[in-house]
């Protein structure tokens, strides 16, 4: 019987330019969330990206998303960081 994934809904955020100078762009954000998913047996099911470009009402939209989509009913693993 096939081993069952974890699923894991994620976020990358960059907050200012500086960060993404730094190494801290979305796209290395991502690609180590999904990293993690995969040493850890599991699969990211919904990823949310956040730019410094954002409006407050946008990022709280979606943190809002991201909450809303990670609760224990939606049964996905919890994930607090990479």
């Amino acid at each position: 019987m096939p081993r069952k994934l974890k699923r894991f809904v994620a976020l990358a955020r960059v907050s200012s330019r500086e960060q993404e100078r730094e190494g801290f762009s979305l796209d290395i954000q991502e690609d180590a969330l999904r990293q993690y998913a995969e040493r850890n047996d599991g699969e990211i099911i919904r990823l949310f990206r956040i730019a410094e470009t954002a409006s407050k009402k946008d990022e709280r939209k979606t943190f809002t998303l991201l909450c809303a989509s990670s609760e224990p009913s939606s049964s996905l693993a919890p994930y607090y960081g990479v």
